[in-house]
Protein backbone atom coordinates (compact mmCIF):
# COMPACT_ATOMS: atom_id res chain seq x y z
CA UNK A 1 0.00 0.00 0.00
CA UNK A 2 3.03 2.28 -0.49
CA UNK A 3 4.15 2.29 2.62
CA UNK A 4 7.76 1.33 3.53
CA UNK A 5 8.47 -2.28 5.04
CA UNK A 6 11.06 -4.14 6.18
CA UNK A 7 12.03 -7.49 5.49
CA UNK A 8 13.73 -9.79 8.22
CA UNK A 9 15.69 -11.85 6.24
CA UNK A 10 19.11 -12.74 7.39
CA UNK A 11 20.09 -15.97 8.55
CA UNK A 12 18.80 -17.61 12.06
CA UNK A 13 19.74 -20.35 14.37
CA UNK A 14 15.68 -21.22 14.11
CA UNK A 15 13.35 -21.69 11.29
CA UNK A 16 13.58 -18.56 8.87
CA UNK A 17 11.23 -15.77 10.05
CA UNK A 18 10.33 -13.69 6.70
CA UNK A 19 7.67 -11.06 8.69
CA UNK A 20 6.80 -7.35 7.41
CA UNK A 21 7.77 -5.31 10.16
CA UNK A 22 4.95 -2.51 10.34
CA UNK A 23 2.17 -3.90 12.01
CA UNK A 24 -0.30 -2.49 9.06
CA UNK A 25 0.84 -4.78 6.64
CA UNK A 26 1.14 -7.75 8.29
CA UNK A 27 -2.65 -8.19 7.53
CA UNK A 28 -2.46 -7.11 3.96
CA UNK A 29 0.73 -9.51 3.51
CA UNK A 30 -0.55 -12.43 5.66
CA UNK A 31 2.89 -13.45 5.79
CA UNK A 32 4.08 -16.48 7.92
CA UNK A 33 6.29 -17.62 10.45
CA UNK A 34 7.53 -21.28 9.50
CA UNK A 35 7.82 -23.37 12.53
CA UNK A 36 7.21 -21.64 14.79
CA UNK A 37 2.97 -20.80 16.05
CA UNK A 38 1.58 -18.60 18.64
CA UNK A 39 -1.94 -18.55 18.90
CA UNK A 40 -4.58 -19.93 17.81
CA UNK A 41 -4.04 -21.60 14.16
CA UNK A 42 -5.98 -20.08 10.59
CA UNK A 43 -6.50 -22.26 7.83
CA UNK A 44 -6.69 -19.65 5.25
CA UNK A 45 -3.61 -17.80 6.50
CA UNK A 46 -1.54 -20.53 7.51
CA UNK A 47 0.50 -20.83 10.48
CA UNK A 48 0.29 -17.45 12.06
CA UNK A 49 -2.57 -15.36 10.30
CA UNK A 50 -5.24 -13.99 11.43
CA UNK A 51 -4.19 -13.94 15.45
CA UNK A 52 -0.96 -12.55 14.25
CA UNK A 53 -2.19 -9.96 11.94
CA UNK A 54 -5.30 -8.61 13.94
CA UNK A 55 -4.36 -9.23 18.07
CA UNK A 56 -1.32 -7.02 19.52
CA UNK A 57 -1.12 -9.52 21.81
CA UNK A 58 -0.50 -12.50 19.99
CA UNK A 59 1.90 -9.81 17.90
CA UNK A 60 3.84 -9.18 21.11
CA UNK A 61 4.06 -13.10 21.96
CA UNK A 62 4.84 -13.71 17.94
CA UNK A 63 7.99 -11.26 18.15
CA UNK A 64 9.10 -11.88 21.69
CA UNK A 65 9.73 -15.79 20.43
CA UNK A 66 11.01 -14.92 17.52
CA UNK A 67 14.82 -14.41 16.72
CA UNK A 68 13.99 -11.16 15.57
CA UNK A 69 12.53 -10.16 19.03
CA UNK A 70 15.18 -7.48 19.63
CA UNK A 71 14.17 -5.41 16.48
CA UNK A 72 10.34 -5.32 17.44
CA UNK A 73 11.40 -2.49 20.23
CA UNK A 74 11.60 -0.08 16.74
CA UNK A 75 7.85 -0.31 16.36
CA UNK A 76 5.89 2.78 18.02
CA UNK A 77 2.34 2.88 16.08
CA UNK A 78 -0.23 -0.30 17.84
CA UNK A 79 2.73 -0.73 20.80
CA UNK A 80 1.90 -0.97 24.38
CA UNK A 81 3.53 2.02 26.13
CA UNK A 82 5.65 -0.19 28.63
CA UNK A 83 7.52 -1.87 25.36
CA UNK A 84 8.41 0.99 23.63
CA UNK A 85 11.85 2.68 23.86
CA UNK A 86 12.05 5.60 26.00
CA UNK A 87 13.95 8.91 25.89
CA UNK A 88 16.01 10.53 28.83
CA UNK A 89 13.13 11.92 30.10
CA UNK A 90 11.49 8.76 30.51
CA UNK A 91 8.71 9.17 27.00
CA UNK A 92 8.64 7.26 23.82
CA UNK A 93 11.28 8.88 21.72
CA UNK A 94 8.08 9.57 18.75
CA UNK A 95 6.04 12.06 21.50
CA UNK A 96 9.45 13.39 22.50
CA UNK A 97 10.31 14.84 19.09
CA UNK A 98 6.89 15.41 17.73
CA UNK A 99 5.87 17.87 20.94
CA UNK A 100 10.31 19.67 20.33
CA UNK A 101 8.42 20.25 16.78
CA UNK A 102 5.54 21.58 17.03
CA UNK A 103 6.86 24.17 20.15
CA UNK A 104 9.55 25.01 17.59
CA UNK A 105 7.74 25.76 14.92
CA UNK A 106 3.71 24.87 15.27
CA UNK A 107 2.73 27.09 18.70
CA UNK A 108 1.80 30.18 16.38
CA UNK A 109 0.33 28.13 13.39
CA UNK A 110 -3.42 28.38 13.42
CA UNK A 111 -5.24 25.55 13.95
CA UNK A 112 -2.70 23.29 14.91
CA UNK A 113 -4.03 19.58 16.00
CA UNK A 114 -7.35 20.50 14.91
CA UNK A 115 -6.62 20.76 10.94
CA UNK A 116 -5.43 17.28 9.03
CA UNK A 117 -1.93 16.83 7.31
CA UNK A 118 -1.21 15.51 4.09
CA UNK A 119 -2.49 11.77 4.37
CA UNK A 120 1.08 10.48 2.63
CA UNK A 121 2.98 12.62 4.44
CA UNK A 122 1.48 11.66 7.86
CA UNK A 123 2.05 7.86 6.46
CA UNK A 124 5.53 8.52 5.28
CA UNK A 125 6.56 10.08 8.39
CA UNK A 126 4.85 6.96 10.65
CA UNK A 127 6.83 4.60 8.83
CA UNK A 128 10.14 6.32 9.32
CA UNK A 129 9.34 6.28 13.37
CA UNK A 130 8.38 2.64 12.64
CA UNK A 131 12.00 1.74 11.36
CA UNK A 132 13.82 3.78 14.38
CA UNK A 133 12.19 6.83 16.04
CA UNK A 134 15.60 7.56 17.45
CA UNK A 135 17.19 8.52 14.36
CA UNK A 136 14.22 10.20 13.15
CA UNK A 137 14.86 14.34 12.10
CA UNK A 138 11.94 16.04 11.47
CA UNK A 139 12.58 18.66 8.71
CA UNK A 140 10.13 21.44 8.10
CA UNK A 141 11.04 22.07 4.77
CA UNK A 142 9.41 18.33 4.47
CA UNK A 143 7.13 17.79 7.06
CA UNK A 144 4.37 20.06 8.02
CA UNK A 145 3.16 21.28 11.43
CA UNK A 146 -0.01 19.24 10.87
CA UNK A 147 1.70 16.05 9.41
CA UNK A 148 3.32 16.15 12.53
CA UNK A 149 0.55 16.68 14.60
CA UNK A 150 -1.45 14.44 12.69
CA UNK A 151 0.90 11.67 13.54
CA UNK A 152 0.85 11.89 17.30
CA UNK A 153 -2.56 12.06 17.39
CA UNK A 154 -2.76 8.81 15.14
CA UNK A 155 -0.09 7.41 17.37
CA UNK A 156 -2.03 7.76 21.30
CA UNK A 157 -5.39 6.71 19.51
CA UNK A 158 -3.59 3.06 18.10
CA UNK A 159 -2.35 2.66 21.60
CA UNK A 160 -4.11 -0.80 22.87
CA UNK A 161 -4.46 0.71 25.81
CA UNK A 162 -5.64 4.47 26.14
CA UNK A 163 -2.84 6.80 27.89
CA UNK A 164 -5.38 7.28 30.74
CA UNK A 165 -5.88 3.58 30.74
CA UNK A 166 -9.14 1.51 30.24
CA UNK A 167 -8.90 0.47 33.94
CA UNK A 168 -8.71 4.31 35.30
CA UNK A 169 -11.08 4.99 32.76
CA UNK A 170 -14.41 5.13 35.36
CA UNK A 171 -12.43 6.67 38.46
CA UNK A 172 -11.39 9.64 36.63
CA UNK A 173 -14.85 10.27 35.20
CA UNK A 174 -15.86 9.98 38.96
CA UNK A 175 -13.40 12.30 40.26
CA UNK A 176 -14.24 15.25 38.03
CA UNK A 177 -17.78 14.70 39.49
CA UNK A 178 -16.29 15.98 42.68
CA UNK A 179 -18.62 18.63 43.83
CA UNK A 180 -16.10 20.01 45.86
CA UNK A 181 -13.35 22.15 44.22
CA UNK A 182 -10.32 20.98 46.48
CA UNK A 183 -11.72 17.63 46.54
CA UNK A 184 -12.18 17.43 43.04
CA UNK A 185 -8.40 18.30 42.11
CA UNK A 186 -7.46 15.62 45.24
CA UNK A 187 -9.46 12.69 43.22
CA UNK A 188 -7.32 13.79 40.02
CA UNK A 189 -4.03 14.03 41.48
CA UNK A 190 -4.53 10.65 42.74
CA UNK A 191 -5.64 8.82 39.32
CA UNK A 192 -2.42 10.38 38.14
CA UNK A 193 -0.56 8.85 40.89
CA UNK A 194 -2.20 5.49 39.48
CA UNK A 195 -1.19 5.40 36.02
CA UNK A 196 1.94 2.99 35.38
CA UNK A 197 5.08 5.12 36.05
CA UNK A 198 5.41 5.74 31.70
CA UNK A 199 1.96 6.54 30.92
CA UNK A 200 2.23 9.25 34.46
CA UNK A 201 5.73 10.82 32.11
CA UNK A 202 4.25 10.79 29.00
CA UNK A 203 1.20 12.41 30.36
CA UNK A 204 2.67 14.79 32.10
CA UNK A 205 4.90 15.92 29.17
CA UNK A 206 1.71 16.17 26.88
CA UNK A 207 0.02 17.87 29.36
CA UNK A 208 2.93 20.73 29.67
CA UNK A 209 2.65 21.23 26.11
CA UNK A 210 -1.03 21.81 25.72
CA UNK A 211 -0.38 24.31 28.22
CA UNK A 212 2.00 26.65 26.28
CA UNK A 213 -0.03 25.76 22.95
CA UNK A 214 -3.17 26.98 25.01
CA UNK A 215 -1.13 30.15 26.02
CA UNK A 216 -0.72 31.42 22.56
CA UNK A 217 -4.68 31.31 21.87
CA UNK A 218 -4.60 34.95 20.44
CA UNK A 219 -2.38 33.76 17.53
CA UNK A 220 -3.52 29.49 16.98
CA UNK A 221 -6.93 29.96 18.05
CA UNK A 222 -6.63 26.31 19.79
CA UNK A 223 -7.49 27.13 23.44
CA UNK A 224 -8.17 25.30 26.54
CA UNK A 225 -11.85 24.43 25.38
CA UNK A 226 -10.68 23.59 21.97
CA UNK A 227 -7.95 21.50 22.94
CA UNK A 228 -9.92 19.14 25.38
CA UNK A 229 -12.48 18.05 22.43
CA UNK A 230 -9.73 16.70 20.45
CA UNK A 231 -7.85 15.26 23.58
CA UNK A 232 -10.31 13.86 25.82
CA UNK A 233 -11.18 10.94 23.40
CA UNK A 234 -7.86 10.44 22.02
CA UNK A 235 -6.38 9.95 25.75
CA UNK A 236 -9.04 8.23 27.59
CA UNK A 237 -10.76 6.08 24.61
CA UNK A 238 -9.53 4.13 21.49
CA UNK A 239 -11.05 2.19 18.91
CA UNK A 240 -10.87 -1.16 21.42
CA UNK A 241 -12.60 0.49 24.07
CA UNK A 242 -15.47 3.46 23.85
CA UNK A 243 -15.30 4.24 27.88
CA UNK A 244 -18.91 5.60 28.57
CA UNK A 245 -19.80 6.69 24.68
CA UNK A 246 -21.20 10.04 23.77
CA UNK A 247 -22.89 10.18 27.00
CA UNK A 248 -19.64 10.47 28.81
CA UNK A 249 -17.57 13.04 26.54
CA UNK A 250 -18.61 16.13 28.35
CA UNK A 251 -16.46 14.04 31.52
CA UNK A 252 -13.58 12.90 29.14
CA UNK A 253 -13.62 16.78 28.11
CA UNK A 254 -13.78 17.71 31.78
CA UNK A 255 -10.86 15.61 32.65
CA UNK A 256 -8.06 17.11 30.29
CA UNK A 257 -9.76 20.31 30.80
CA UNK A 258 -8.69 20.44 34.93
CA UNK A 259 -5.14 18.89 33.71
CA UNK A 260 -4.27 21.70 31.10
CA UNK A 261 -6.06 24.00 34.00
CA UNK A 262 -3.86 22.88 37.28
CA UNK A 263 -1.25 21.81 35.29
CA UNK A 264 1.42 22.66 37.81
CA UNK A 265 -0.47 21.51 41.09
CA UNK A 266 -1.70 18.33 39.76
CA UNK A 267 1.75 16.90 38.25
CA UNK A 268 3.77 18.75 41.28
CA UNK A 269 6.01 20.83 38.66
CA UNK A 270 8.51 21.14 40.79
CA UNK A 271 10.31 25.09 40.48
CA UNK A 272 13.59 23.17 39.09
CA UNK A 273 11.13 21.77 36.35
CA UNK A 274 9.74 25.44 36.02
CA UNK A 275 13.70 26.36 35.57
CA UNK A 276 14.75 24.42 32.96
CA UNK A 277 11.60 24.70 30.75
CA UNK A 278 12.19 27.97 30.63
CA UNK A 279 16.00 27.84 29.13
CA UNK A 280 14.75 25.45 26.67
CA UNK A 281 12.30 27.70 25.62
CA UNK A 282 14.76 30.59 25.63
CA UNK A 283 17.28 29.09 23.85
CA UNK A 284 14.36 27.95 20.80
CA UNK A 285 13.26 31.47 20.90
CA UNK A 286 16.60 32.57 20.55
CA UNK A 287 17.39 29.87 17.64
CA UNK A 288 13.94 31.40 16.22
CA UNK A 289 15.00 34.86 16.12
CA UNK A 290 18.52 34.50 14.88
CA UNK A 291 17.92 32.02 12.13
CA UNK A 292 14.44 34.59 10.92
CA UNK A 293 16.58 37.59 10.26
CA UNK A 294 17.10 37.89 6.84
CA UNK A 295 15.36 34.64 5.48
CA UNK A 296 11.60 33.72 4.71
CA UNK A 297 9.63 31.93 7.29
CA UNK A 298 9.45 29.31 5.95
CA UNK A 299 13.11 28.13 5.70
CA UNK A 300 14.14 25.58 8.10
CA UNK A 301 15.35 26.87 11.13
CA UNK A 302 19.02 25.80 11.50
CA UNK A 303 22.81 27.02 12.18
CA UNK A 304 26.32 25.54 10.52
CA UNK A 305 28.04 24.39 13.77
CA UNK A 306 31.84 23.10 13.52
CA UNK A 307 32.05 19.62 14.71
CA UNK A 308 35.19 17.78 15.39
CA UNK A 309 35.94 14.31 14.44
CA UNK A 310 38.93 12.26 16.52
CA UNK A 311 40.33 12.77 19.99
CA UNK A 312 41.62 15.85 21.88
CA UNK A 313 43.81 17.00 19.13
CA UNK A 314 41.26 18.30 17.00
CA UNK A 315 42.80 18.07 13.93
CA UNK A 316 39.86 17.55 12.03
CA UNK A 317 36.77 19.28 11.96
CA UNK A 318 33.53 19.32 9.70
CA UNK A 319 30.90 21.93 9.10
CA UNK A 320 27.33 20.42 9.44
CA UNK A 321 23.78 21.86 9.27
CA UNK A 322 22.10 21.66 12.40
CA UNK A 323 18.46 21.99 12.81
CA UNK A 324 16.88 22.84 16.48
CA UNK A 325 15.59 19.32 16.28
CA UNK A 326 18.90 17.51 15.33
CA UNK A 327 19.76 14.95 18.25
CA UNK A 328 22.87 13.85 18.89
CA UNK A 329 22.18 10.37 17.49
CA UNK A 330 21.41 11.93 14.03
CA UNK A 331 24.67 13.86 14.02
CA UNK A 332 26.88 11.36 15.18
CA UNK A 333 24.94 8.98 12.17
CA UNK A 334 25.69 12.00 9.94
CA UNK A 335 29.56 12.20 10.78
CA UNK A 336 29.36 8.56 9.83
CA UNK A 337 28.45 9.05 6.47
CA UNK A 338 30.49 11.87 5.91
CA UNK A 339 33.66 11.00 7.43
CA UNK A 340 33.37 7.20 6.22
CA UNK A 341 33.93 6.47 9.94
CA UNK A 342 34.46 2.28 10.72
CA UNK A 343 31.55 0.90 11.16
CA UNK A 344 32.86 -1.69 13.82
CA UNK A 345 33.96 1.31 16.17
CA UNK A 346 31.48 2.93 18.68
CA UNK A 347 31.05 6.39 17.98
CA UNK A 348 29.61 8.98 20.41
CA UNK A 349 29.00 12.94 20.29
CA UNK A 350 30.84 14.70 23.25
CA UNK A 351 30.34 18.50 24.41
CA UNK A 352 34.14 19.24 25.13
CA UNK A 353 34.90 22.04 27.37
CA UNK A 354 38.36 23.79 28.42
CA UNK A 355 40.37 22.55 24.93
CA UNK A 356 39.39 18.82 25.39
CA UNK A 357 40.09 18.75 29.48
CA UNK A 358 36.44 18.01 30.27
CA UNK A 359 34.33 16.16 28.15
CA UNK A 360 30.37 15.09 28.37
CA UNK A 361 29.45 12.29 26.29
CA UNK A 362 25.22 13.44 24.90
CA UNK A 363 22.42 10.69 25.33
CA UNK A 364 21.00 9.78 21.80
CA UNK A 365 18.12 11.96 21.76
CA UNK A 366 19.24 15.42 23.56
CA UNK A 367 19.34 18.09 21.03
CA UNK A 368 22.71 19.32 19.65
CA UNK A 369 21.64 23.01 20.02
CA UNK A 370 20.68 23.17 23.41
CA UNK A 371 23.88 21.17 24.40
CA UNK A 372 26.10 23.59 22.68
CA UNK A 373 23.99 26.87 23.46
CA UNK A 374 24.33 26.03 26.91
CA UNK A 375 25.24 28.09 30.01
CA UNK A 376 29.06 26.77 29.85
CA UNK A 377 29.60 27.94 26.37
CA UNK A 378 32.23 30.63 27.66
CA UNK A 379 34.32 27.55 28.67
CA UNK A 380 35.95 27.25 25.39
CA UNK A 381 33.22 24.64 24.53
CA UNK A 382 32.94 22.44 21.24
CA UNK A 383 31.31 19.31 19.53
CA UNK A 384 33.52 16.20 19.18
CA UNK A 385 32.24 12.85 18.06
CA UNK A 386 34.87 10.57 19.00
CA UNK A 387 35.53 6.71 20.01
CA UNK A 388 35.61 7.07 24.09
CA UNK A 389 37.56 4.38 25.25
CA UNK A 390 36.32 5.08 28.97
CA UNK A 391 32.64 4.98 28.09
CA UNK A 392 33.35 1.44 26.03
CA UNK A 393 34.78 0.42 29.68
CA UNK A 394 31.71 1.81 31.60
CA UNK A 395 29.01 -0.37 29.50
CA UNK A 396 30.68 -3.48 30.74
CA UNK A 397 30.32 -2.68 34.47
CA UNK A 398 26.95 -4.52 36.15
CA UNK A 399 24.58 -1.29 36.95
CA UNK A 400 23.59 0.43 40.41
CA UNK A 401 21.04 2.96 41.28
CA UNK A 402 23.48 3.60 44.63
CA UNK A 403 27.04 3.91 45.65
CA UNK A 404 28.96 5.21 47.92
CA UNK A 405 32.82 5.93 48.93
CA UNK A 406 35.60 8.65 49.75
CA UNK A 407 36.59 11.44 46.53
CA UNK A 408 38.58 14.33 47.12
CA UNK A 409 36.94 17.41 46.19
CA UNK A 410 37.38 20.97 45.48
CA UNK A 411 35.03 23.60 45.00
CA UNK A 412 33.89 27.29 44.84
CA UNK A 413 34.20 27.33 48.80
CA UNK A 414 37.66 25.85 48.40
CA UNK A 415 39.60 25.37 45.85
CA UNK A 416 42.80 25.77 47.23
CA UNK A 417 43.03 22.32 48.74
CA UNK A 418 41.73 18.83 48.00
CA UNK A 419 39.43 17.46 50.42
CA UNK A 420 38.94 13.98 51.45
CA UNK A 421 35.05 13.60 51.92
CA UNK A 422 32.54 10.95 52.12
CA UNK A 423 30.36 10.39 49.24
CA UNK A 424 27.19 8.63 49.40
CA UNK A 425 24.82 8.39 46.03
CA UNK A 426 20.67 7.88 46.34
CA UNK A 427 18.12 8.06 44.59
CA UNK A 428 19.65 10.51 42.18
CA UNK A 429 20.91 12.80 44.72
CA UNK A 430 24.65 12.97 45.65
CA UNK A 431 25.47 13.98 49.36
CA UNK A 432 29.11 14.33 51.53
CA UNK A 433 30.23 14.25 55.11
CA UNK A 434 33.88 14.90 56.01
CA UNK A 435 34.04 11.41 56.95
CA UNK A 436 32.24 7.88 56.78
CA UNK A 437 31.34 7.95 60.65
CA UNK A 438 29.78 11.67 60.20
CA UNK A 439 25.98 12.25 60.34
CA UNK A 440 26.18 16.02 59.07
CA UNK A 441 25.67 16.49 55.75
CA UNK A 442 28.12 19.34 54.60
CA UNK A 443 26.54 19.39 50.82
CA UNK A 444 24.28 17.47 48.51
CA UNK A 445 23.91 17.52 44.44
CA UNK A 446 20.40 16.79 42.85
CA UNK A 447 22.63 15.02 39.60
CA UNK A 448 18.98 16.80 37.55
CA UNK A 449 20.41 19.90 38.10
CA UNK A 450 23.52 18.76 37.15
CA UNK A 451 25.80 18.07 33.78
CA UNK A 452 29.18 15.54 34.43
CA UNK A 453 32.05 15.87 32.29
CA UNK A 454 34.62 13.25 32.20
CA UNK A 455 38.14 15.43 33.57
CA UNK A 456 38.82 19.00 34.55
CA UNK A 457 41.25 21.77 34.61
CA UNK A 458 44.45 20.58 35.17
CA UNK A 459 46.13 23.10 34.72
CA UNK A 460 44.23 25.62 37.46
CA UNK A 461 43.18 22.71 39.77
CA UNK A 462 46.19 20.69 39.87
CA UNK A 463 43.88 17.25 40.64
CA UNK A 464 45.78 14.59 43.08
CA UNK A 465 45.26 12.17 40.86
CA UNK A 466 44.24 11.54 37.30
CA UNK A 467 41.22 9.61 37.35
CA UNK A 468 39.18 13.38 38.21
CA UNK A 469 35.57 14.32 36.59
CA UNK A 470 33.57 17.73 37.47
CA UNK A 471 29.37 18.51 37.97
CA UNK A 472 28.70 21.41 36.30
CA UNK A 473 25.41 23.19 37.12
CA UNK A 474 22.56 22.92 34.38
CA UNK A 475 22.05 26.71 35.17
CA UNK A 476 24.50 29.69 36.17
CA UNK A 477 23.32 29.66 39.63
CA UNK A 478 24.62 26.80 40.69
CA UNK A 479 28.42 25.73 42.04
CA UNK A 480 30.78 23.79 39.74
CA UNK A 481 31.90 20.79 41.98
CA UNK A 482 35.79 19.02 40.92
CA UNK A 483 36.02 14.92 41.96
CA UNK A 484 38.83 13.25 42.29
CA UNK A 485 39.42 9.21 43.32
CA UNK A 486 42.47 7.18 43.90
CA UNK A 487 42.17 4.45 41.66
CA UNK A 488 40.98 3.41 38.29
CA UNK A 489 38.17 0.52 39.33
CA UNK A 490 36.60 3.35 42.00
CA UNK A 491 37.21 6.00 39.37
CA UNK A 492 34.66 3.92 36.64
CA UNK A 493 32.08 3.08 38.76
CA UNK A 494 31.15 6.41 40.20
CA UNK A 495 31.23 7.36 36.47
CA UNK A 496 28.83 4.75 36.16
CA UNK A 497 26.42 5.17 38.65
CA UNK A 498 26.51 9.28 37.99
CA UNK A 499 25.94 9.27 34.24
CA UNK A 500 22.97 7.01 34.99
CA UNK A 501 21.33 9.62 36.55
CA UNK A 502 22.09 12.16 33.63
CA UNK A 503 19.93 9.35 30.82
CA UNK A 504 22.95 8.17 29.40
CA UNK A 505 22.58 4.95 27.98
CA UNK A 506 24.93 2.39 28.21
CA UNK A 507 23.05 -0.30 26.13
Amino acid sequence: NGVAVRWLDFPLTKPKCYVVFIHRCITAHKTHCKGMHVGPASSSFGLCGTCVSNNWQCRVSFFFNCDHSALYWFQVIGVPLNQQKLSCHGVPWLVEKCLAFVETHGLMHEGVYRLSGSKSSVERLKAAFSCDASTVLLDPEVYQVTDVTGVMKEYFRSLPDPLLTAGLYHDFVKAVGVQDHNDKLYAIQDCIRRLPEVNQQTLKKLIGHLTKVAEMEEVNKMGTKNLIVIFGPTLMTNEFFQGGGLSHAGKEWDVIFNMITYYQWLFEVSEEELEEDKRVTAALELIKRASSEGQKSNVMQEFILEVFVGARKFDKSVNLKVASTTTAAHLVKQIREKQQLPEDEDYMLFVSLLGGDAERPLPDDELVLSASMGCHSGLNLCLVVQNNLIINKLRSLRPSLGHSGVMHLKDKKNLKKWQKRFFFLSEGVLIFYKDQSSSTELGRCDMSEYHLYIGLDTKKLSPTTKFAFSLYGRSSGLDTKYLCVDDQPAYLLWLKVLFQQTGLSFS
